[in-house]
């Protein structure tokens, strides 16, 4: 009688991979990081808790990315932004402080997502961000390490407090930019973090902007029936 084939259970995280440009072990790319979930949970739904455990000292990077990716799909949805923005303030204030991994509590940690959900948000963002992870390796890793990480923590809090305000159209340029930190982060790229710091700035000026004309023009009307301060 032949014997079955012993499946290895799944391992606890994704393997490194060797960097074709210096041929040193590298961490594993977004992608990858969100395969390795879908594998480990193939039939339960994913706690943060969990997800966090699992992600090992690249959870910052990877949660902050999961957080802002789907402020970059049209959902029509009112008060997604502020939902999704709220742990995106919690975990970039823990990088500010330095810690190595982050810090949930106990009834955040219990949050539970459907594979479903993971599944449908690797599937539709699965094709940019591979592109975009090809053009990816480490370098100037001192822009995304160490004690940079820190001051990229306190950029990503303002910019995760923009995206928790109820601004029109006002949330793709930020989100976009901390998913572009949020990669520099997993893949070690300064490079990438200093675009993404670029396209913060950036995004915070266009919703100044914005904020600017809507105070301008709600003072105007005040002032049509008489009623400016």
């Amino acid at each position: 009688m032949a014997a079955h084939p012993v499946r290895k259970p799944p391992k606890e995280r994704p393997e490194e991979r060797v960097d074709e440009h210096d041929g040193v072990d590298v961490p594993p790319r977004a992608s990858e990081l969100l395969d390795h979930l879908l594998d480990r949970h193939s039939h339960h739904e994913v706690t943060l808790g969990r997800l966090v455990e699992v992600l090992g000292d690249r959870a910052f990077g990877a949660l902050l990315l999961v957080f802002a990716l789907p402020n970059l799909i049209p959902v029509p949805l009112p008060g997604l932004s502020t939902v999704l923005g709220i742990p995106m303030i919690l975990f970039s204030v823990q990088l500010m402080l330095g810690r190595s991994k982050p810090w949930l509590p106990k009834r955040l940690a219990a949050v539970t997502l459907p594979r479903s959900t993971v599944e449908t948000l690797s599937r539709r963002t699965r094709h940019r961000l591979e592109q975009l992870e090809r053009m990816l390796r480490p370098r100037l890793c001192f822009l995304a390490e160490g004690p940079a990480e820190r001051m990229i923590g306190l950029y990503i809090l303002l910019i995760s407090l923009v995206l928790c305000l109820p601004i029109p159209l006002g949330n793709w340029l930020p989100a976009f930019a901390v998913c572009l930190m949020s990669l520099g982060i997993i893949e070690k790229d300064g490079v990438l973090v200093g675009i993404g710091g670029a396209v913060g700035i950036a995004s915070l000026a266009v919703v100044a902007s914005v904020v600017g004309v809507a105070w301008a023009a709600a003072l105007a009307v005040l002032r049509e029936f008489g009623l400016a301060i």
